[in-house]
């Protein structure tokens, strides 16, 4: 009974849990009784929620005891090395074929064993057919319509931004972090969030420094989904969490890039990124992790975007004597160094002329960020300004004129 129970719930398992595990398996198998009992009174709550509220909350007691059984049982064999496994969501035709499938099986089951072979010669070919050839098209149909997109992430007081080709590429700049061990935005917000996209690898993973708020999230990423290439920009001191990800990276096999200024990165036809900071020979050693962050341009038909990692006004100003400012000029700027007043100074956000502006940070974060008067010289400036600790995530959209649609996931 457990095993047809699992058959039938595992796509909703895997849509709920990016993280499937044999654990929570062999755990059902071994816990039938339990979710026999949880069921029961499961039923009974729902009833009673309608007539009898004291009634209901009293019933809640029993399920809340099994269902922490259940959790602990399942944690406990989870920890077991290599008995977790990362999964996308599926997509919703994908279930839809599953199921689909499944009952023609059981029907066919059903039926004598001739007559299952007369139909199997019939029509089992056929639909077999029908159903590859309707995933194709609607695979054929996703990739038609994919869009050039940039989510950026709410992952605290840290920054993340993910980016989709209309190729099918996949970037991910940077992955926040944190040093409360409870809670690490790589395994809460990242994973969960490619899963729900159907992202099971990344095309590059760009890191601008060693900042925990940075780097700390990736290596969930690393340490889940296949990583094509790791880029960097040119460090010049040595770094723990910078160390913790090279080990890791050598580990997965992952090849690692060193860039600087001046480098050119092709990601595919229409899409390519101009390195502008940091500069070897212009190496900044006040706050130096902040203010040789990795600084890139992404371009993408006719719009483009500045990433700036956490410089501060000392780089900005390097920036500023020794670069292009057609090089600067950018649709949507990534706000430096969350908002600091340290940042963004006005002859920056001049140079950048941005329509959008982006703040990664954390909602009343103990630093202040961002700065009221940054906000203000942002919004002046004609740039419309985002912040994740009062927008969630921001959803961008480009057409190939480099028209955007902005959205965000909270109101205010």
């Amino acid at each position: 009974m457990s095993s047809i129970i699992q058959i039938m719930l595992f796509p909703i398992l895997i849509h709920s849990f990016h993280q499937i595990s044999f654990a929570f398996v062999f755990s059902t198998i071994v816990t039938t009784p339990i979710l026999t009992i949880l069921l029961f009174f499961g039923m009974f709550t729902f009833f009673f929620w309608k007539i009898q509220i004291p009634i209901a909350i009293f019933l809640t007691k029993p399920i809340h005891f099994f269902c922490a059984v259940f959790e602990k049982m399942a944690e406990g064999i989870a920890h077991i090395p290599g008995i977790t496994a990362f999964c996308i969501t599926p997509k919703p035709y994908w279930i839809f074929l599953y199921y689909l499938f499944l009952f023609g099986y059981i029907l066919l089951k059903k039926q004598k064993r001739k007559r299952v072979k007369e139909v199997q010669k019939r029509i089992g070919k056929k639909i077999l057919l029908c159903i590859l050839a309707l995933n194709l098209v609607l695979e054929v149909g996703t990739i038609v319509t994919r869009k050039f997109t940039i989510h950026f992430l709410d992952v605290g007081q840290g920054d993340a931004c993910l980016i989709q080709t209309r190729a099918g590429k996949t970037l991910l700049i940077d992955g926040g972090g944190n040093a409360k061990e409870e809670y690490d935005p790589g395994k809460q917000v990242l994973l969960p969030f490619l899963a729900e996209h159907q992202i099971g690898r990344l095309d590059c993973l760009f890191v601008s420094h060693a900042d925990l708020d940075h780097i700390g999230g990736t290596i969930a990423v690393l340490e889940k989904i296949p990583v094509k290439k790791i880029i960097l920009g040119k460090q010049f001191e040595e770094n723990a969490n910078l160390e913790k990800l090279l080990q890791l990276a050598k580990r997965r096999k992952i090849t690692v890039e060193i860039v600087e200024e001046g480098m050119e990165i092709k990601v595919e036809k229409d899409v390519s990124l101009s390195v502008i900071w940091p500069s070897r020979e212009n190496r900044i050693t006040e706050n130096g992790v902040n203010n040789n962050s990795l600084v890139f341009r992404l371009s993408y038909a006719n719009f483009s975007m500045l990433f700036t990692g956490d410089i501060e006004k000392i780089a900005e100003e390097k920036i500023l004597e020794q670069v292009d400012k057609n090089r600067l000029k950018a649709d949507v700027l990534k706000v430096g160094h969350h908002g600091s007043k340290t940042s963004s100074i006005s002859e920056w956000v001049e140079a950048v002329k941005p329509k959008i502006a982006l703040i990664g940070v954390g909602e009343n974060n103990r630093f202040g960020h961002p700065n009221g008067e940054v906000v203000e010289r942002l919004e002046k400036s004609g740039a419309k300004v985002y912040r994740t600790d009062e927008d969630g995530e921001i959803f961008l959209q480009i057409d190939r004129r480099g028209r955007i649609r902005a959205k965000k996931w909270l109101e205010k």
